[in-house]
């Protein structure tokens, strides 16, 4: 075992603030998510979880810019911002379905008012 083992897992799994409250977040509204997307025909296994990491993206970039703020309610400019960020940081091919995930989530706050 090497000295730094210790501190080499510590590092690896270092998770900002903004990180942990959209992990957490997503996290408390992913059911309810969860049950309205499978009502949707065609959704392939696993596509919920991969839609939520989008979301969780998207939320740990907003939590950056707004502090106090919840992933059911975005201010604007701010939300463009994250958006903004998320994309940059995919794979140019991964955009579509960034894009999709969050639209896929914007619409299900939208129907349940969320």
């Amino acid at each position: 075992m090497t000295k730094n083992s210790k501190g080499d897992k510590a590092r690896a799994s270092t998770t900002s603030v903004s990180e942990r409250r959209a992990v957490l977040a997503v996290d408390a509204v992913a059911p309810a998510f969860a049950a309205w997307c499978n009502k949707m025909p065609g959704l392939p296994e696993g596509a919920v979880e991969d839609l939520l990491d989008a979301v969780r993206a998207l939320a740990s970039a907003y939590f950056k810019l707004v502090p106090a703020s919840n992933v059911t309610s975005f201010e604007p400019l701010a939300f463009g911002h994250a958006m903004s960020a998320v994309v940059a940081t995919e794979a140019e091919e991964d955009t579509e379905f960034i894009f999709v995930a969050i639209r896929t989530y914007l619409l299900f706050l939208e129907e349940t008012k969320g």
